[in-house]
């Protein structure tokens, strides 16, 4: 598997070739088909590999990736001013798809946006080993259901159906107030520890 900032470089090369040259050319043709053997590499180790972004950090397969780097903020940059909160590629990629998904991630975000958003340009065209997240990450604190470490919050997928809007986490339910026996048993125990 090759390293998370070499598969941002090539996608970022990729897009740019693109920018320059036709999709015939043969430089953007290059730059396209060494992303997709890097796709394919990742994929390798697993069916899928989704990268997502969540508040300008990145994410490859749930995990937060810790690097910093020019490439890594420019495609956190480039996904979410496209609201795209993640993409899922999948085992048996096709340079084809690759070239279908680099022609979605040219355009204005304002375009997206007049076509009906990134999700639904991707389900129309039609891409059997692309498709985009509808996973975002959040905090999850002590306390809350999830793992925590020393390390800071974990972070925890939520699932989002097609088409929804991410709503809101709901807030914390208050604990309620000990019972009057209860408080009398805990104050036996502390005279019998002490």
């Amino acid at each position: 598997m090759s390293d998370f900032q070499e598969l941002l470089q090539t996608l970022q090369m990729a897009l740019k070739t693109r920018l320059m040259y036709t999709a015939a050319h043969p430089r953007a043709k290059g730059a396209m088909e060494a992303l997709t053997m890097l796709i394919e590499d990742w994929l390798e180790a697993g069916p899928t590999l989704h990268v997502a972004t969540s508040g300008g950090r990145m994410f490859v397969d749930g995990q937060p990736y810790e690097g910093q780097g020019i490439h890594l903020s420019s495609t956190a940059k480039l996904l979410s001013e496209r609201q795209i909160s993640g993409i899922i590629f999948a085992r048996g990629i096709e340079a084809w798809e690759v070239e279908e998904l680099l022609d979605l991630l040219i355009l204005k975000p304002a375009r997206i946006e007049e076509m009906g958003g990134a999700t639904r340009i991707i389900a129309d065209k039609n891409l059997p080993h692309v498709q985009m997240g509808q996973v975002q990450y959040r905090e999850v604190r002590e306390g809350e259901g999830g793992a925590h470490s020393d390390a800071g919050p974990a972070m925890r997928p939520l699932t989002i159906p097609a088409g929804a809007q991410p709503q809101p986490e709901p807030a914390p339910k208050p604990i309620p107030a000990p019972t009057l026996d209860a408080l009398q048993a805990m104050i036996e125990q502390w005279r019998h520890e002490f």
